[in-house]
C-alpha cells in the first residue's frame, strides 16, 4: 500500500468515532466497522491494502487465538480518540478508548504496512504490547516483538517515494486496488 493511500486512509477514519467491532476473517485479515462502513484490513506480507468491505464478501471462518480474544476485549466497541501514521512511515495507529463500568481502557492497535514487517499489534495505555498477529524473535530481526516488552517501530526503508495520486473519493480507488488483486489472483 502506497504511503500517500495511507495517509487519505487516515483522514477519512479521522472522521468516524467508533470501532465498533473487530474481527479476524482470514489467516492476515481483518474486519473493521465503523457506524455504516467496514473495511478489510488484508496484511499479507508484502501485499497488504485496505479495501471497503464488498457486498460479496465471505467470512471463511472465526478465530479464537490469543490475539483474537485480546482484540475483541480491547478494540471491540471503543471510542476512536486518534487516528495517525506513525515514525514518517507506513504505520497506521488507531487509538481506542473502552469505558467500562468502573474505568476506561486504553489501547492502541497499530497496523504496519510495511512490505516484509507487516503486522498488526494491540498495545495497552503504557505502549506495550498485549498482543500481535506475529511476534518477532530477536535472533530473526533487528526488532523484537512479543507481549509484555515494550513497543519498537520496525526498521525504515530508505525507499524513493511515489508521488502522490490526485485521488477524490479514497474509497473508489481501494476497492479499484481491492478489484485489480482480485483478477490478478483470478488469472
Amino acid at each position: 500500500m502506497r504511503l500517500w493511500a495511507l495517509e487519505l486512509m487516515a483522514n477519512r477514519l479521522k472522521g468516524e468515532s467508533r470501532l465498533l467491532s473487530i474481527w479476524r476473517v482470514e489467516d492476515n485479515a481483518f474486519k473493521l466497522r465503523f457506524g455504516k462502513t467496514s473495511y478489510i484490513f488484508d496484511m499479507r506480507r508484502g501485499e497488504s491494502l485496505i479495501y471497503p468491505e464488498p457486498e460479496n464478501f465471505i467470512e471463511t471462518r472465526r478465530y479464537n487465538s490469543p490475539f483474537d480474544v485480546q482484540l475483541a476485549k480491547a478494540a471491540g466497541a471503543s471510542e476512536i480518540t486518534d487516528v495517525r501514521l506513525c515514525n514518517g512511515d507506513k504505520i497506521l495507529r488507531i487509538d481506542l478508548c473502552k469505558s467500562g463500568k468502573y474505568k476506561a481502557l486504553n489501547s492502541a492497535l497499530v497496523f504496519e504496512f510495511t512490505g516484509k514487517f507487516t503486522n498488526a499489534v494491540l498495545l495497552d495505555d503504557k505502549n506495550t504490547v498485549v498482543e500481535a498477529l506475529r511476534h518477532i524473535d530477536g535472533s530473526v530481526s533487528v526488532r523484537e516483538l512479543k507481549p509484555g516488552m515494550v513497543y519498537a517501530y520496525p526498521p525504515k526503508n530508505d525507499i524513493k517515494l511515489s508521488p502522490a495520486e490526485a485521488v477524490e473519493d479514497i474509497d473508489a480507488y481501494l476497492q479499484e486496488q481491492y478489484t485489480l488483486r482480485m483478477h490478478k489472483e483470478l488469472d
